[in-house]
This record gives C-alpha cells, structure tokens and sequence, in this order.
C-alpha cells in the first residue's frame, strides 16, 4: 500500500494536535506540604529519599529535606479539587504523569532479502499514550514515522511510513535510571512506487534515565523485522531470476529518543 507526502504530513498534524489536547487537559501541578503547616504549589523539578526542589509558578525555587514534608499532593491545572495525595511511605517516589509523549531516531543497517544488500537505515518516529497500563508501569501508546534506506546497489532511498502501537517498559518510581524494553508492531505504508509496504515488528532494548522531572532520555540497541513486495532476484542453478514477490527487510542498530 503506497502513501503520499501530503498525507503522511496530514497524519503528523493531527496526531500532535491529539497530543497536545490531551497533555494540556492532564496538565498538574504539584503541592508540597510541609509539617510546619506551609505549603508550595508548581512542579516538582527534583525528588530523591533524601530532598525534594520544588519550582514555584512565580518562578521561586524552594529545597526541602523530605523528613520536613507532611505530604505531596497533585492538582489539575484546569480544576480546584486536589488528587493523588501521597504519603510520607511513597514520598520517595518520582511524581507519575498519566500521558506522554515519545520523539526517537534510528539509525543502522537494512538488508532487503531478495533485493539490496546491507545499507545504511534511519528512522524517525513520534508516540503518544499513557505512562501506566493496568496499574503497572508501562508505555502504551500510537505513533507514527518515517525510514528511509539508502540501497548502494540501485543508488536510490527507500522510503516507509511505519504506523504502530507501542509497548515500553521502565521503572523510575525508584530509580532516576533504568532499563527499558519496547516493542513496536504495525504497518509500514511505502512512499516509493517500486515497492509495497507489509506488517512490522521492532524491538528495541537499552537504558533510560529521568533528567528532569518532565524529560526523560533512553537509548539502547534495535532490530527490526518488516514485510514488502517488489522487484526480487533471486540465485538459482542457472544464474539468478528477477521476478515480483513478497519478502522481508531485516535491520538493526542504535536507538536514542526523549520523552516527556
């Protein structure tokens, strides 16, 4: 199935609109409630077991020992009601957000079977979901993206719009650093008419690190399996044989990205 640049960027457009809707409406802030009775409302920049640094919404910074803290609660922006209190027992916990949202690049080798030797490859992609699913904590969310290879036996890019639901894990409840593991499945729709896209699956494994209380950064190893049709030449007895088929593009490399 072939896609056009008009509208994959339609596809972008309306998938940063929904994040950023929905990350708008889930916006919260956080209150620090001290023993002595003050409070402090705005967002929690840096938490650990030992102190908590609180930013202020008139820009203020304010450090507390986490044994002078009563309670951390989270409030809506948008709403009055306070939520999610939690106690002094899982104070030194990093404040969860329910949604978030994913930008990373790829970059390593591709091979078409039947098609184009080993090749340089790069991907950009975008997700957006929840940080928690079932309770547990596990990135669950749609994207979409853009790979490109570059063939060195035709000289030309191969282009694929990969759209698929994401899975990823990480635990940094506890830790500021984890490891993570994520798992992408789809369709990859393509935008050369020498080719037609297939069903992918991309697993990828590495480290994540939160750096501020929004911003988290990950990276790890790859490998990616995907399924396409096109023009295939194939070694047999005689010589080789060009026909068209379906076969499999098989790539691996380096991942990094950010999510906040």
């Amino acid at each position: 199935m072939k896609i056009t640049l008009q509208q994959f960027a339609l596809i972008l457009i309306l998938l940063f609109f929904f994040a950023f809707n929905a990350y708008a409406q889930e916006t919260r802030l956080d209150k620090v409630v001290l023993k002595t009775g003050e409070s402090y409302v705005g967002e929690i920049v840096v938490q650990t077991p030992e102190i908590i640094l609180i930013k202020t919404k008139d820009g203020g910074r304010f450090q507390f020992p986490l044994t002078s803290v009563r309670s951390i609660e989270k409030k809506s922006a948008n709403a009055t009601e306070l939520s999610v209190n939690d106690s002094l027992n899982t104070a030194n916990q990093l404040p969860p957000e329910i949604f978030c949202l994913m930008i990373d690049l790829s970059g390593g080798l591709s091979k078409g079977i039947f098609s184009y030797p080993w090749s340089p490859a790069g991907e950009v992609s975008m997700s957006f979901g929840t940080k928690e699913l079932l309770g547990k904590t596990i990135f669950a969310g749609l994207g979409v993206g853009y790979k490109v290879t570059s063939t060195k036996s035709t000289s030309e890019m191969t282009g694929f719009i990969p759209v698929f639901i994401r899975m990823q894990s990480f635990n940094l409840k506890k830790y500021r650093t984890a490891p993570y593991l994520s798992l992408d499945a789809g369709y990859a729709f393509s935008t050369n008419s020498k080719y037609g896209g297939g069903t992918f699956a991309k697993l990828s494994a590495g480290i994540i690190h939160k750096m501020t209380y929004k911003l988290t950064a990950f990276g790890g190893l790859y490998v990616r399996t995907q399924g396409f049709s096109g023009k295939l030449t194939q070694p047999v007895d005689a010589g080789e044989v060009t026909y068209v088929g379906n076969s499999s593009i098989n790539d691996f490399g380096l991942k990094v990205g950010v999510q906040f």
